[in-house]
């Protein structure tokens, strides 16, 4: 793993289902809207209600999200803030409106979903049912159709009456295969611009115009295709053909075989294999140190192991430059000089030369180290474990006790909390339990470390 990267933690059961994407679609409710009436809670004003911060916020109990499940009035502020995301404050949803949206809050609360997820949820059903593509009718399609001649076209070329009648085909083809009316619209938009471009035929004369265009692009204009040139990507272009592939498929296809041709990656003779080493150590090197005799038998005989296992003149050119960049670092081998060079390295990195390895721990740092050459590893990713291993150590996060599933949590709610307050005694022990769940799944402290925040904030914007 890379430094920058944070690892996405695997929630406990309970947990986790809180963290699902919303698809309003699938609901009862959202397939009801209009049909069920309930009665509005006192709560459910239409006016706004403006969002607190986390310090206003912090007074009540905050318990993880399975004890903590989103409140009615908090569901109403969802489709307050999914109205103002929609419509900055210009529009206000009716009784009605509101009543339905509940139905539909509600019962994705009923499916575990947290507050952020159901908020999203209500903004796209909003926006759907605003744009007509709740449950789009002919007018709605016929609608579709002008906009997509309107993106594509600029205003200069509205649909003629069988270009309506294609584009009306293919948009009820799309919502007899179960498509909605978000999908179609940028289906549409799509199959007019496709066509725009005549990419909508895959015979002979979109082909030859397709090779004139890859030569056109590549060589700027500078060499236009031989007839043997054009035979040869004749017969590759109808083999994307005969392969099922689009216009637009080929179109990108036959650029890429120009350009691989045009850089001399059509072949991997020896003499092909010989130019790449040379290339690769000119880009490492920069030009100060041009491969050996030894050097060069070295990477011949990597380049044919790649020939041998069917890869191409491209990815050979970049195998290549990895092998040469990796040898220029010293990390061709995985020696004991080498992993503690690599030790060194990490604390160096880490700690920024302010504290080196002690003698135990540069003997730990190597069983570690050992363990990855026992496993295969080669020596560049043991240097990047190695120094995510001494990250974790020096921020206290190579462990899951109590002391450090305590201290997770208190740095928890100074983050979200911007400080506000610590856990009171109980949410100390409800936070406390889950954590121990997930040391008790196998999950590292740091994995911990960031889902705790995680679930403390959705904790926090549920109420």
């Amino acid at each position: 793993m890379k430094i920058s990267e944070r690892p996405k933690p695997t929630l406990p059961t309970q947990l986790a289902r809180t963290a699902q994407p919303a698809d309003v679609s699938r609901t009862t409710a959202a397939q009801q809207v209009g049909m069920v009436a309930v009665q509005t809670p006192r709560v459910l004003m239409t006016n706004f209600v403006q969002p607190a911060s986390p310090k206003n916020l912090a007074a009540g109990e905050l318990l993880p999200p399975s004890m903590n499940p989103v409140t009615d009035e908090r569901l109403a502020r969802c489709i307050d803030e999914a109205y103002r995301d929609m419509y900055q404050g210009k529009q206000f949803p009716t009784g009605q409106q509101r009543t339905e949206l509940m139905n539909v809050a509600r019962e994705l609360r009923a499916q575990g979903r947290n507050a952020e997820d159901i908020r999203y949820a209500l903004r796209d059903k909003i926006r759907l049912k605003t744009e007509g593509l709740d449950k789009p009718n002919d007018a709605t399609l016929n609608r579709l159709i002008d906009e997509a001649f309107q993106r594509v076209y600029k205003g200069k070329h509205p649909p003629s009456a069988s270009e309506r009648n294609e584009m009306m085909d293919a948009a009820r083809k799309m919502i007899a295969d179960g498509k909605n009316g978000e999908f179609i619209k940028y289906g549409l938009i799509d199959k007019v611009r496709i066509k725009s471009e005549g990419l909508d035929k895959t015979d002979d004369a979109t082909l030859n115009r397709l090779i004139n265009e890859a030569f056109q692009r590549i060589y700027e204009g500078k060499h236009p295709p031989s007839a043997a040139e054009r035979n040869e990507m004749m017969q590759e272009a109808r083999k994307m053909v005969a392969d099922g592939q689009s216009a637009e498929t080929i179109k990108y296809g036959l650029i890429d075989k120009v350009r691989v041709k045009s850089q001399g990656l059509d072949k991997t003779d020896d003499a092909t294999l010989n130019r790449l080493i040379n290339e690769a150590f000119q880009r490492i090197y920069a030009g100060k140190h041009p491969p050996s005799a030894s050097e060069r038998n070295e990477m011949m005989q990597e380049a044919r192991k790649m020939v041998a296992d069917g890869k191409n003149a491209e990815f050979i050119k970049y195998g290549l430059i990895d092998k040469v960049r990796i040898k220029s670092e010293g990390l061709d081998k995985t020696d004991d000089a080498t992993l503690n060079r690599l030790i060194n390295e990490a604390f160096q990195r880490v700690y920024e030369g302010k504290h080196p390895p002690s003698a135990a721990e540069r003997n730990e740092m190597m069983q570690e180290a050992r363990k990855m050459v026992a496993d295969s590893q080669s020596a560049e990713t043991i240097k990047y474990g190695l120094i995510d291993k001494v990250r974790i150590k020096s921020q206290g996060l190579d462990k899951t006790d109590d002391p450090t599933l305590n201290r997770l949590i208190d740095e928890a709610y100074r983050r979200v909390l911007e400080g506000a307050r610590p856990p009171s005694s109980r949410e100390r022990t409800e936070w406390l339990k889950v954590a121990r769940q997930m040391a008790a799944d196998g999950q590292k402290a740091e994995t911990i470390k960031y889902a705790l925040a995680d679930q403390l904030r959705i904790a926090l914007d549920n109420r």
